[in-house]
C-alpha cells in the first residue's frame, strides 16, 4: 500500500511542476491561420494570420499573392499590441486546456466547404500545431476566440478593408 501512495504522489507531484516554458521578448508563441474554401469569388479566399509575440506585439497578415491583387504594396500585414495580461491570460489557458495533448489533425471531413483552421503554439523547446479542414475541437473554438477578442477592436476589420481596398485599385473589385 506504502508503494500504492508513493507512485500517486510521485505522479502527482511531477504532474504539477511541469509548467509549460513560453519564449521571451519578440519570440513568437501563437501563431493562428484561417481561412475559407468554397464556392465564393477567388479574391476573398485568401488565408488570415495572427501571429502573437510574447512582449505583446502582434500582426495579422496574409502571403502576397498577386493572382487576387495581394501584392507587396497591398497592406498584407497589420501590426497592434495586446496587453501583458492579455498574453498571460492565453498562456494561462494553454496550459490548462492541455493544449500539447489535443491531436494534431481536428478535420471533419463531412462537411465538403466551409473552412480551415490551424493554431501552433510555441515553446522554448518545442511546438505543437492542432487544427484542419472545419474543425470542431472546444478547446481550440476557446482559444481562438480569446485569440480575437484580446486583439484591438476594429484590428481585423480594419485588415480587411485595407486588402480590399488594394483589391479595388487594382479593378479586382467593384
Amino acid at each position: 500500500m506504502r508503494i500504492l501512495y508513493t507512485m500517486v504522489f510521485s505522479i502527482l507531484l511531477v504532474g504539477c511542476t511541469a509548467s509549460i516554458v513560453f519564449p521571451a521578448g519578440d519570440t513568437a508563441f501563437i501563431e493562428y491561420e484561417y481561412g475559407d474554401y468554397g464556392p465564393d469569388l477567388m479574391y476573398n479566399l485568401y488565408p488570415e494570420a495572427i501571429t502573437l509575440f510574447s512582449n505583446g506585439q502582434g500582426n495579422i497578415s496574409t502571403p502576397v499573392d498577386k493572382e487576387i491583387g495581394i501584392d507587396q504594396n497591398a497592406p498584407h500585414t497589420v501590426s497592434f499590441e495586446i496587453g501583458e495580461d492579455a498574453v498571460q491570460s492565453l498562456q494561462d489557458t494553454l496550459e490548462e486546456r492541455r493544449f500539447f495533448s489535443l491531436s494534431e489533425d481536428l478535420s471533419e471531413m463531412e462537411v465538403m466547404d466551409g473552412g480551415y483552421e490551424y493554431l501552433t503554439v510555441f515553446t522554448e523547446d518545442k511546438q505543437h500545431t492542432i487544427g484542419g479542414n472545419n474543425p470542431n475541437n472546444e478547446t481550440l473554438d476557446i482559444l481562438t476566440e480569446e485569440i480575437i477578442q484580446v486583439m484591438p477592436d476594429g484590428t481585423i476589420t480594419s485588415f480587411n478593408e485595407g486588402i480590399e481596398a488594394s483589391q479595388k485599385q487594382k479593378g479586382l473589385r467593384e
